[in-house]
């Protein structure tokens, strides 16, 4: 993993959780079909750092699993995600690939589930 960096995900008009996820993983493609961001809230935000266990214990953020393949080999892949996009976020993988790995290669977005 390159390491991990915070991203934001919208709770309320004005508040938002701060989680650290893999930043090779949640490029610009998968942090906006997510609904992960890092571009900076409105000021006067309120930002709370939770770890992606305690986001995803609230009604505001969940988790889908990516199956992905490189070649014959294939995996799931847990993916944190605005609970909004769930929705979407088929849709918005189709076609993409995810980084994966100590150096990062490209595995093609197979199908999405909740997880």
């Amino acid at each position: 993993m390159a390491g991990l960096d915070p991203f934001l995900v919208k709770v309320n008009t004005n508040t938002f959780f701060r989680l650290q996820v893999d930043k090779t993983i949640y490029d610009s493609d998968i942090a906006l079909a997510t609904g992960l961001t890092q571009t900076e809230p409105p000021a006067g935000s309120t930002i709370i750092d939770v770890s992606q266990r305690q986001a995803r214990r609230s009604n505001k953020v969940g988790r889908v699993l990516v199956s992905v393949s490189k070649g014959r080999k294939s995996r799931r892949v847990p993916l944190i995600c605005d609970l909004e996009k769930l929705t979407t976020i088929e849709a918005a993988l189709k076609g993409k690939s995810l980084n994966l790995g100590i150096t990062p290669t490209a595995w093609a977005v197979k199908r999405v589930s909740n997880g």
